[in-house]
C-alpha cells in the first residue's frame, strides 16, 4: 500500500509540473501581450509580445506600480478585475516606460484563490490595433471628403475601382444628377446596367470607351446621352 501511494504522489507530481510547463510555454510564446499583477496593481510578470507592444523593456515594466503610470485611460479597466470585474479598454494609450502612442484592446480578469475565491491579482491581455485605427481613421477622412464634393456638385460624380472581372465597386458616389433622371445607385451600379441606359446612338462609342478604361487603363473624355427613367 506505501509503494502506490508513493507512485501516486509522483504521478500527480509530475502532472502538476507538466502542466505549469504547458501555462508557461504559452504565456511566453502568445501571439498576445500578457502581463500579470498583483492587488496592489504592481506587474509582477509579462511575455514578450507585451514588452514589444509597449515598445519597452521587461526590467522597466516588471515592478511598474500602474497606480504611476502617466496616462491613465487603461486604469480603470485594470482596477476593475481587482475588484473582481472584468475589466476592458480600447483605445489610444502612451506608454508611460518609452512614450510611445499607440493604440490597445486591454481586458482584465482577477485570479482567484481557488479555496477562498479571494481576488490575489489579475491578469491583462493587450493587442495592439494601432493599424486598425488608421485605417478606420482614413477611412473616416475620406467619407468626410467625399461628403463635401458631393454637396459641392449637381453632377453624376463617382470613384470607382475596376475588378479583374470588368466590374466595379463604387468608393463614392454624387447622384444629384442620377436622382433627378428617376434612378437610384442600384439601377446603375455596373457598367451594364449603365449601357441600358445610354441613348442607342450612343451606345458603341460608350461600350468602346468603357472598353479603354477597363482593359489598357487610359483616361477616356467622352460624351453621351442617357434616357431618363420615364423614357
Amino acid at each position: 500500500m506505501a509503494q502506490k501511494k508513493v507512485g501516486e504522489k509522483r504521478f500527480e507530481g509530475s502532472f502538476e509540473y507538466d502542466g505549469e510547463l504547458k501555462y508557461r510555454l504559452i504565456f511566453e510564446k502568445s501571439p498576445i501581450g500578457l502581463f500579470q499583477y498583483n492587488t496592489d496593481a504592481v506587474i509582477t510578470e509579462c511575455n514578450d509580445r507585451f514588452v514589444e507592444i509597449l515598445k519597452s523593456k521587461r526590467e522597466l515594466l516588471v515592478g511598474l506600480n500602474m497606480h504611476k503610470i502617466n496616462d491613465k485611460s487603461v486604469l480603470p479597466a485594470i482596477l476593475d478585475a481587482l475588484d473582481g470585474k472584468n475589466g476592458y479598454y480600447e483605445g489610444p494609450y502612451t506608454t508611460t516606460t518609452s512614450n510611445a502612442q499607440i493604440y490597445v484592446l486591454l481586458k482584465a480578469v482577477p485570479l482567484t484563490n481557488p479555496k477562498t475565491g479571494q481576488v490575489v491579482g489579475a491578469m491583462g491581455i493587450v493587442e495592439d490595433i494601432s493599424d486598425l485605427y488608421r485605417t478606420q481613421e482614413e477611412l473616416t477622412i475620406k467619407e468626410e471628403r467625399f461628403r463635401i464634393l458631393s454637396s459641392l456638385t449637381s453632377d453624376s460624380a463617382s470613384i470607382l475601382t475596376i475588378q479583374p472581372d470588368g466590374s466595379f465597386k463604387r468608393e463614392w458616389l454624387s447622384s444629384a444628377l442620377m436622382v433627378q433622371l428617376g434612378y437610384k445607385p442600384e439601377d446603375v451600379d455596373s457598367f451594364e446596367k449603365w449601357a441600358t441606359i445610354v441613348h442607342p446612338d450612343d451606345i458603341d462609342v460608350f461600350k468602346r470607351a468603357i472598353g479603354t478604361i477597363t482593359q489598357k487603363g487610359e483616361k477616356v473624355t467622352l460624351e453621351f446621352r442617357i434616357k431618363a427613367k420615364n423614357g
